[in-house]
């Protein structure tokens, strides 16, 4: 479109060291996800982008967040890679996340 589109972005994701690996980043993405589909109803949510530590991208991308090529990169303290998640793909990812924790 001839406009920007209306994208979420998520700002950093992050679970205690001590409560990693109980499923607790999962359930905040899935609380972020569910939050853009409500945005899409609203005001047309595209999609959501967050700026992902390097080690957090894995995680991100089981989800099926995607690396954006050819912009800049986030502007947290620390370097960070830009990652987008379309819409159409919000759905799924919701579903992964809850066969993850079935």
């Amino acid at each position: 479109p001839n406009y920007p589109p209306t994208i979420l972005r998520l700002s950093r994701l992050a679970v205690s060291t001590q409560a990693q690996g109980m499923g607790l980043g999962s359930k905040l993405l899935k609380q972020a996800l569910l939050s853009a589909l409500a945005q899409k109803k609203a005001s047309g949510c595209n999609g959501l982008v967050t700026d992902a530590k390097e080690g957090a991208i894995p995680f991100y991308q089981k989800y099926g967040f995607i690396q954006l090529e050819g912009v800049l990169e986030g502007h947290a303290p620390s370097p960070t890679t830009l990652m987008f998640l379309d819409l159409h793909t919000i759905e799924e990812a919701i579903m992964c996340q809850d066969e993850a924790a079935g």
